[in-house]
C-alpha cells in the first residue's frame, strides 16, 4: 500500500519519498510551488502598477510594497545610463538625510557600474564604520543600510541602468531568488524604457502644440470630410469664435460665402500637393490660402 503511495507522490511531485520523509518532502515542494506562484503574481502586479504618467517614485513604492512579503527590502532605487553617464534617478523611500537623486556614479568607484560591466547581479555588503571603497556605500550607510543587491536593467541590445534593493539586515538569496530578480528586472527595464519613450513623445507633442499655437498666420487642420479638427489661436481671433464653436464645422461654411463653389481643399486632396490661392473670405477679407494634403490629416 505504501509503495503505491510512494509511486503516486513521485509522479505528482518529482520526489522519491521514503516512509519517513515523504510528508516533509511533499510539504517542502508545496511551499516552493506557492513561492513560485507568489513570484508570478508579483511580476503581474509590478507590471500593472508601473505607471507611464505617474512619478517613478510612486512606481518604486509599488514595487517595494509588492515584493515585501517575500523579500523584506528597506529601500529600492533605479539608476539609469544616458550618454555613458549613470545617474541615480529615483529612490523609495526618499532619504531625509542625504540628497541622492541626481547623483552621478563614477565608473571606477561604483558597485552599480560593477554590475553593469560584469553583466551580473551583484550582492554587496560591508561593515558599519568600515572604510568605503564604493561611492554607494557612503550614501547607503548614511541611511543605516549595509547590504545591496544590484540588478542590471537589460534591453535586447544594451543595459540601460540598474535596479537596487538595499537592506539593513542581510537577506540570504538562493538561485531561485536570483532567477526571479532577473525576470523582475527584465519587466522593469521594458517599463522604464516605455516610460522614457512616452515622455519623449509627450514632450514632442507639447512642442508641436506650442509651435502650432504660436504661428501668427491662420492654421486650420481638417479631415478628409473637410471638417475642422483644430485651429490655432490666430484663427480663433480672426473669426472671433471660441475653439468649441469651430471644431467639427465644414471649413467651407467658416471660410466662404454660401454661393462659393470652388473648394481649394478638395483640389489639394486630389493632387496630393500644395496649392496656393488668393481668395475672398466670408467676412470680406482677401487672403492668400495655402493648402497642403497630408496622409495624417484625417486622424
Amino acid at each position: 500500500m505504501f509503495t503505491e503511495k510512494e509511486s503516486v507522490i513521485e509522479k505528482l511531485t518529482g520526489i522519491k519519498a521514503s516512509k519517513k520523509s515523504y510528508y516533509t518532502d511533499l510539504k517542502k515542494t508545496i511551499e516552493e510551488l506557492e513561492k513560485k506562484n507568489q513570484k508570478l503574481e508579483i511580476l503581474n502586479e509590478v507590471a500593472k502598477g508601473f505607471q507611464l504618467t505617474g512619478t517613478m517614485e510612486r512606481s518604486l513604492r509599488h514595487i517595494l510594497e509588492t515584493i515585501y512579503e517575500l523579500y523584506p527590502i528597506d529601500r529600492v532605487s533605479i539608476s539609469l545610463i544616458e550618454n555613458d553617464v549613470m545617474t541615480l534617478q529615483s529612490i523609495y523611500p526618499v532619504s531625509a538625510k542625504v540628497e541622492e537623486v541626481g547623483l552621478h556614479l563614477p565608473p571606477g568607484r561604483s558597485i552599480y557600474w560593477k554590475a553593469i560591466n560584469q553583466g551580473l547581479i551583484v550582492i554587496h555588503e560591508w561593515e558599519p564604520g568600515a572604510p568605503h571603497r564604493f561611492v554607494e556605500e557612503q550614501t547607503l550607510a548614511d541611511n543605516n543600510l549595509y547590504h545591496a543587491c544590484v540588478i542590471p536593467l537589460r534591453m535586447k541590445t544594451s543595459t540601460i541602468g540598474v535596479l537596487t534593493f538595499a537592506t539593513a539586515e542581510r537577506i540570504d538569496y538562493d538561485y531561485s531568488d536570483i532567477t526571479f530578480f532577473r525576470q523582475l528586472s527584465d519587466h522593469i527595464a521594458v517599463m522604464v524604457e516605455n516610460s522614457r519613450l512616452y515622455r519623449e513623445v509627450s514632450a514632442s507633442k507639447k512642442e508641436w502644440e506650442e509651435t502650432f499655437q504660436a504661428v501668427a498666420d491662420l492654421l486650420i487642420l481638417t479631415d478628409t470630410d473637410h471638417r475642422i479638427i483644430r485651429c490655432n489661436q490666430a484663427s480663433y481671433h480672426f473669426f472671433n469664435q471660441p475653439p468649441a464653436s469651430m471644431t467639427g464645422l465644414r471649413c467651407h461654411d467658416v471660410l466662404f460665402p454660401e454661393d462659393h463653389t470652388f473648394c481649394p481643399i478638395e483640389e489639394s486632396y486630389h493632387t496630393q500637393s500644395m496649392k496656393n490661392y488668393q481668395m475672398t473670405l466670408k467676412n470680406g477679407s482677401m487672403c492668400d490660402i495655402q493648402n497642403l494634403s497630408c496622409p495624417w490629416s484625417d486622424r
